[in-house]
């Protein structure tokens, strides 16, 4: 929505967006204002002021990255079920003594 007449310009933003991926949400306030003043016959003065806020609660890894969740889709096998993958909060985790301790075991097996 904004608001302008001649010399001044306010405008205000919101987005609020769900994921794909859930738990994904991004929600996002956006506003702006600019104006002009003649300063005699000769100058113009001008200003232009902006403000940005973005919060998620957990956006997705992007790019050329296994954590990617995008690429994984992409290299993963013809033999996955991701049927079976629905109940990713249950998958068997990465030993203590691992670098990977705690987090869940790779399912593509295959390219890793």
């Amino acid at each position: 929505m904004s608001f302008s007449n001649q010399n001044f310009r306010f405008s205000i933003g919101h987005s609020d967006e769900r994921g794909m991926i859930p738990n994904t949400n991004l929600k996002r306030i956006t506003a702006g204002l600019s104006g002009s003043v003649d300063i005699g016959n000769v100058a113009k003065a001008n200003i232009s002021l902006n403000y940005n806020n973005a919060d998620s609660d957990n956006l997705p890894i992007t790019g050329y990255d296994n954590e990617n969740p995008f690429q994984q889709f992409i290299w993963s096998a013809r033999q996955v079920d991701f049927q079976e993958l629905r109940d990713w909060e249950n998958l068997p985790l990465a030993p203590a003594s691992s670098p990977a301790a705690g987090t869940p075991l790779n399912w593509n097996h295959n390219f890793q």
